[in-house]
């Protein structure tokens, strides 16, 4: 089976860690993006009942920037060749994507905030609580170890 995969994927694929690591990292993230992306018209309300201030202007705003974020890390985590500047701010919009998810994960547990995690948009409700803040950690961890890693 391995065999097989293999020949549809470069060389290096298997022969660095770092590269199926950032591989894997990149469909995680390319989960959150579709989810986030299917319902991309009620994301922003769900946004707002995270309580942020600004109100609607500031659910907007981050409806588009998260999913931005998450879409320009992907160049860099699944190895694309592409230009070292865009592998340069790919790899900046991945550790950004844990960053953020971090930081709205703080948000909601320290504000006891009962509201929808807003992980997978509108598509699956799953309301916030301390393992966001949890799975907001890992992101950043796994972010922060492939770039570190991978020296692209």
């Amino acid at each position: 089976m391995k065999r097989h995969i293999a020949q549809y994927l470069p060389r290096h694929f298997f022969d660095i860690p770092a590269v199926w690591h950032a591989f894997l990292l990149g469909m995680v993230y390319s989960l959150l993006l579709l989810t986030q992306l299917f319902t991309f018209e009620d994301f922003p309300a769900v946004i707002a009942t995270w309580g942020l201030r600004g109100g609607l202007l500031t659910a907007g705003f981050l409806a588009g920037i998260i999913p931005l974020l998450e879409a320009a890390s992907l160049p860099f985590l699944i190895s694309m060749n592409v230009s070292e500047n865009i592998l340069r701010v790919s790899k900046y919009a991945a550790v950004a994507v844990g960053v953020v998810w971090s930081l709205i994960a703080l948000w909601l547990v320290f504000s006891m905030s009962i509201a929808e995690s807003g992980l997978f948009g509108a598509t699956i409700s799953l309301p916030a609580g301390v393992w966001m803040l949890v799975y907001g950690v890992l992101l950043l961890n796994g972010s922060l170890i492939v770039v570190t890693e991978k020296r692209s």
